[in-house]
């Protein structure tokens, strides 16, 4: 994203849920602070999670364009999805009140750190202002 965003015709957006994307037209239509706002793109990419408007929009577009004639009902795209049994989240380990040896870091931050548990495991990567992100 760092590379990305140091081009000038690359624009990256955060805190955008989107609500709907037509593939065909490059029109995303976004709620932004409440209000609904259109974006349009010449390139989607989309890293929007599980119930993926992205996702959903290219399945509509892919099946509503046949390939020829002769497979007018025919769809493009093969899809199915699988949902674990098992669920996702996201803790904090804030910075430390107190100076330590690793400069504020409660934990080596050049590691990552895994407690596995059982079926599940707890995994922390340092962030940049000297508190790790953990994922269960």
């Amino acid at each position: 994203m760092t590379e990305a965003e140091r081009q000038e015709n690359v624009k990256i957006l955060f805190e955008h849920k989107l609500l709907k994307c037509d593939v065909a037209s490059g029109v995303l239509e976004f709620l932004v602070k409440g209000k609904e706002a259109n974006v349009s793109a010449d390139i989607i990419i989309g890293a929007d999670g599980v119930y993926s408007q992205v996702r959903l929009g290219i399945m509509r577009a892919v099946k509503s364009v046949p390939l020829s004639i002769s497979d007018a009902d025919a769809s493009r795209m093969d899809f199915s999805q699988v949902y674990i049994d098992c669920t996702w989240c996201e803790l904090e380990i804030p910075a430390a009140d107190y100076p330590t040896e690793w400069g504020g870091y409660k934990m080596i931050p050049e590691r990552l750190h895994i407690w596995p548990r059982g079926n599940f495991m707890l995994i922390a990567l340092p962030n940049n202002v000297s508190g790790f992100y953990t994922t269960v």
